[in-house]
């Protein structure tokens, strides 16, 4: 089952790479800043989204709701999300730069 990732993503480029060749509307919309800034820092976002989940569960998410309920889910989503981004950016900034 592994394998069908892999097809996913490569069918999901080859429809990115034939929608931007043939509008050029679509390679403007990837072209956004928010959509580069995503970009910019995606590596930082995956290294760092874990950490920022784990930390926000054990420390007041699960202090507060019930494990389970969209309560729950909800609150952690809203506090790691921004929290990622931040310390994503950071990361970036003053690690990852740097080196690059």
């Amino acid at each position: 089952m592994v394998w069908l990732t892999g097809s996913y993503v490569t069918a999901i480029w080859i429809v990115l790479f034939a929608a931007v060749t043939v509008s050029p509307r679509i390679g403007q919309l990837l072209n956004l800043k928010p959509l580069t800034f995503m970009g910019m820092i995606s590596f930082s976002v995956y290294l760092m989204h874990l950490i920022v989940i784990v930390l926000f569960q054990y420390k007041i998410v699960h202090k507060h709701f019930t494990f389970g309920t969209w309560s729950y889910f909800g609150a952690l989503a809203i506090l790691s999300i921004p929290a990622t981004l931040a310390v994503s950016w950071a990361a970036y900034r003053w690690i990852e730069t740097p080196f690059i």
